[in-house]
């Protein structure tokens, strides 16, 4: 690729798999020395040796303010700086509808998803003022302005972190540091696999769950994490200095385009095409 990241210092949470993955890979191919996190030691180390020596995995619960702190922490001991921060890290935990939700796990989505991005901010903000300023990208959701796309708890979380970032974006402002939003529409990736027929299995599906994908969008296409990831280099380096507290929606223009009985289909859709047997690729 080329340099629009070079010499920068960046963190992705999430970064061991589907739209994280993408944007460490982009970041390192860009020039920038990234750091990366997640919960998988296997899925972590493979993916640093991948990337090589600018790439360094960390385990790290977003869920836990003291764990974030660390991981901003040693990015600056090890790499001597922080530019950029994207803040990933999440999952499609279901809470239940509202009569019947458990409230353990609705607050759960709210400490890894809301608590993540909170932390995120805080720690790399107060390391990124004294260093000129930097980039703060929060991946939020179209389930934060259209149900549909999301179960209760998490469409709560995403709109939580869409808003929270734009006040974040006035707050930091005189500092230097800018803060914007992607939320991604359907992206093909395993979590939405995962939870029927484990992680493995989910990833050799992607292809049937991309199909339903490109049915329902306008364009015609389905989203892959490269698409976000092109978007967050764009976010991190110089040439979005005069952006901040916008929210970037990347998702075939399904937002704008289907009915909300046809969305709620969509999920038994790709239920069924998660738990069916691996078709041939083919290209888009």
């Amino acid at each position: 690729m080329g340099n629009r990241l070079e010499g920068k210092v960046a963190i992705v949470t999430g970064g061991t798999r589907g739209i994280g993955k993408g944007i460490a890979t982009a970041f390192v191919a860009e020039g920038a020395k990234v750091i990366f996190t997640g919960r998988d030691l296997t899925a972590g180390a493979a993916l640093e040796e991948e990337l090589g020596k600018n790439a360094r995995f960390m385990p790290v619960n977003v869920a836990n303010e003291i764990e974030v702190a660390k991981m901003v922490k040693a990015t600056t001991d090890y790499f001597g700086g922080l530019n950029c921060l994207v803040s990933n890290a999440g999952g499609g935990l279901s809470a239940g509808a509202v009569t019947d939700m458990n409230t353990d796990k609705f607050w759960e989505n709210f400490h890894v998803h809301v608590g993540g991005v909170v932390y995120g901010m805080k720690h790399a903000a107060t390391e990124m003022a004294k260093r000129g300023g930097g980039s703060i990208i929060n991946i939020s959701s179209i389930a934060a302005s259209r149900v549909e796309f999301g179960n209760f708890a998490y469409c709560g979380a995403k709109a939580a972190v869409s808003q929270l970032s734009k006040f974040a974006a006035m707050n930091l402002a005189p500092h230097d540091i800018r803060v914007n939003v992607i939320s991604p529409g359907p992206v093909v990736t395993a979590i939405f696999g995962r939870s029927s027929v484990g992680a493995e299995a989910a990833e050799n599906r992607m292809e049937n769950i991309a199909t339903v994908f490109k049915d329902l969008t306008p364009l015609h296409m389905a989203g892959r994490p490269d698409d976000i990831a092109h978007a967050a280099v764009y976010l991190a380096g110089d040439d979005s200095k005069y952006v901040t507290g916008q929210e970037l929606l990347i998702d075939g223009g399904i937002t704008n385009s289907r009915p909300a009985e046809e969305v709620a289909a969509m999920w038994g859709r790709i239920a069924h095409a998660a738990a069916s047997p691996v078709s041939p690729s083919k290209p888009d």
